[in-house]
């Protein structure tokens, strides 16, 4: 998958693009990547909401190109969770650290701590 950063000119992508009404920018960026995942990301969404959008878009005659899932199955999982405002705030500002979205940022470190086997480290709560 291509990242792409806001405010990247090599994309043309705006750097405001979060200020914009989502359904502005969902149709900007469905034409510069087509990709609801990659707009997700920018977007600090999910990936549903995107592809809900996109939809809503493509019925009313825009020409959105048709999502297609990516395979997985019940292997995959798509997690919706709210953060309290502290605990979100240390995640934007990490994020932005790493010229990130939230949403990416958390995805990399539950992928990181999955794969390399670190719940109990991270959790120390003898596996409960």
């Amino acid at each position: 998958m291509t990242t792409h950063k806001p405010g990247d000119p090599d994309q043309g992508i705006p750097a405001d693009i979060k200020a914009w009404r989502r359904r502005d920018a969902v149709l900007y960026l469905s034409r510069q990547t087509g990709d609801a995942e990659v707009i997700a990301a920018l977007l600090d969404t999910s990936t549903r909401c995107v592809r809900t959008v996109m939809s809503n878009l493509r019925a009313a005659g825009y020409p959105i190109p048709a999502q297609r899932r990516r395979p997985g199955g019940h292997g995959s999982l798509e997690v919706v969770s709210t953060f309290p405002s502290a605990i979100a705030d240390i995640l934007h500002r990490a994020a932005a650290d790493r010229g990130e979205s939230a949403i990416s940022l958390t995805r990399r470190i539950i992928t990181t701590v999955l794969n390399n086997d670190l719940v109990d480290a991270v959790l120390d709560d003898a596996g409960r």
